[in-house]
């Protein structure tokens, strides 16, 4: 059953979508690896990666001022805040959740992320910010 206020998150959420669909900038993916299970017969070896990439709905700009802290962010670093809602490679719209590992590529450049902050800090994203390396 959903309370009042995760429907109320559901219904933020929603609009965050439309909202980065709308203004979306460029072009923004996530590249998450995964790597398949060993072979029980030959568990030395590790299982071969698989890429995903997806299409983030996103607005990109030089990181905000009250974000920088001098050690992790940086005033020469990206943020990129994007929707929940992502398109896979067969198209279809799935809920994303960045992760550390996975890859952020703005263009055709490859970004390291350092950090990754969920909107509102509790409760259902609306929305994510990410930041990577200027």
């Amino acid at each position: 059953m959903t309370n009042i206020s995760d429907a109320f998150y559901l219904e933020m959420q929603q609009v965050s979508n439309e909202l980065h669909t709308e203004y979306a900038q460029g072009t923004v993916t996530l590249t998450r690896i995964a790597r398949a299970t060993a072979d029980p017969d030959s568990p030395w070896l590790p299982g071969l990666p698989t890429e995903t990439v997806y299409r983030l709905e996103s607005v990109v700009e030089g990181v905000n001022k009250n974000h920088i802290d001098g050690a992790v962010i940086l005033a020469g670093d990206l943020e990129v805040q994007c929707a929940v809602l992502a398109t896979g490679p067969d198209g279809v719209k799935v809920n994303l959740e960045p992760r550390m590992d996975d890859v952020l590529r703005i263009g055709d450049r490859p970004h390291q992320i350092k950090k990754i902050e969920a909107g509102p800090a509790s409760g259902i994203p609306v929305y994510f910010l990410i930041f990577v390396a200027g």
